[in-house]
């Protein structure tokens, strides 16, 4: 009886593509999300001074 050991590196390339971009996809909503709660936290260090200024002459 010969049994072949399967290695967790034999993984099928649709499979690997589809946990690549789940990744990638994780890393970017995660990346939101931060970016949001800092936005939430403190609106005013996200806008530009310059911006604010004109906003301020106008």
């Amino acid at each position: 009886m010969d049994v072949v050991a399967e290695s967790w590196l034999d993984v099928d390339v649709d499979l690997g593509f589809a946990v690549f971009f789940f990744i990638l996809l994780c890393m970017f909503l995660l990346a939101s999300i931060v970016r949001c709660f800092q936005i939430v936290l403190d609106p005013y260090s996200a806008v530009s001074i310059s911006i604010y200024q004109e906003e301020q002459e106008a």
